[in-house]
């Protein structure tokens, strides 16, 4: 292993000490936020602009499923990966 390498190596672990994450609850909230996915694999929905609300997301939803009204377990795995996108 080079010295340059090494050199990096110890001040990464260093630098890593100083690093605990966030300390404020809102901190907390955000940082959770970070592991969330997307698309096929998403867990939660995330609404976040201005004005958006749940109902609004909820009717949209159920506009998109009654207009393509899906034949088949493909179909409906697309659906919900438009709307959740």
């Amino acid at each position: 292993m080079s010295k340059l390498l090494e050199k990096q190596i110890v001040a990464n672990r260093a630098n890593a000490k100083h690093s605990t994450g966030p300390k404020s609850t809102g901190g907390k909230g955000k940082s959770r936020q970070n592991a969330l996915k997307n698309g096929l694999f998403a867990t939660n929905i995330v609404v976040t602009a201005a004005g958006e609300r749940i109902a609004d997301f909820e009717r949209l939803t159920e506009w998109v499923w009654n207009s393509v009204d899906p034949d088949d377990a493909l179909e409906a795995i697309l659906i919900e990966d438009f709307v959740h996108n």
